[in-house]
This record gives C-alpha cells, sequence and structure tokens, in this order.
C-alpha cells in the first residue's frame, strides 16, 4: 500500500487563500449587514478609495451600467457617496465617498482584518513584507481602472 504523497506547496496556497477568502467574506458580510448596507454597496465603498467614472466601476463590478445607476442612487441617499461631472468631459459622472462612506469604509477594512488575522503575533514590518510579496506574485487578469486626474478625491 502506497502512502498518500505530502501536499505539494502550491496546493497548500490554493486550499490557504480558499480558506482566507471564506473567512473575509463571512466576516465581510456579517460587517454589511451591522452596518445597513448589502455585500454589494460594501463592496463598492471599498472600490472607491480612489473615486471613479460610474463606467469603470460598472467594469471593475461586472455589472451592467443601469446597476451602477441603482447601486449609486441608494448609495446617495445613505450620504455615502456622490456623483460629480467630470471636468475634462460633462457627460461622465465620478463617483467618490463622502466622508461619511470614507468613515464607514475605513471601519469595515479595519473590523475585517483585525478579526481574520491575529496581527499581534507578526510585526508590522512583517505585515509589510507580506503586502509587497502578495503584490509582487498577484497576476493582473484585468486591468483595474485607475483614477484618472480628473478623478480627484471628493472633497
Amino acid at each position: 500500500m502506497t502512502e498518500p504523497h505530502p501536499p505539494e506547496p502550491v496546493e497548500d496556497l490554493d486550499h490557504l487563500l480558499l480558506d482566507i477568502l471564506m473567512a473575509l467574506h463571512g466576516v465581510f458580510v456579517r460587517r454589511s449587514a451591522e452596518a445597513g448596507i448589502t455585500l454589494l454597496q460594501a463592496t463598492t465603498l471599498q472600490v472607491l478609495r480612489n473615486p471613479l467614472s460610474m463606467g469603470a466601476l460598472a467594469e471593475l463590478l461586472d455589472c451592467d451600467a443601469s446597476t451602477v445607476t441603482s447601486l449609486a442612487d441608494r448609495l446617495e441617499r445613505l450620504e455615502l457617496v456622490e456623483r460629480r461631472l467630470d471636468p475634462s468631459d460633462r457627460r461622465v459622472k465620478i463617483l467618490g465617498l463622502t466622508p461619511s462612506g470614507e468613515a464607514l469604509r475605513q471601519a469595515m477594512d479595519t473590523s475585517v482584518v483585525h478579526e481574520v488575522f491575529d496581527l499581534d503575533r507578526i510585526g508590522l514590518a512583517d505585515v509589510a513584507g507580506l503586502v509587497k510579496t502578495l503584490r509582487g506574485l498577484l497576476v493582473e487578469t484585468a486591468p483595474r481602472p485607475r483614477p484618472t486626474p480628473a478623478a480627484a478625491p471628493l472633497a
């Protein structure tokens, strides 16, 4: 009888990343509900760290422009985002976080990370090294929309 071979490091990484994804998703879903917003609304707040055009947001969220319009309407009513015209093309609407939206985004960021990871077990230098390593390994499968100069942070 042959003994099962130990998992390959890539398989270990695959399992670990899936475990992390599921843990982050669970916490993020719960935190979204506690904040009184949907998962898509919370995801939008995270994506809008830098203001984006409505079209770029639709592309990034992989949804229809009409979905982004209704999403923006709901988030505006909650006073979490605001729209403005792009000064270089007045047909384009830029969506950005309000101070309340930024505060909620930051609160969700902090609570999610600290609930899933015990960062007290490693130093800040190790956290910075981990971030650098993961960024270096990440394969960009689809270009992420970058903010344009016209998409400066909203006041």
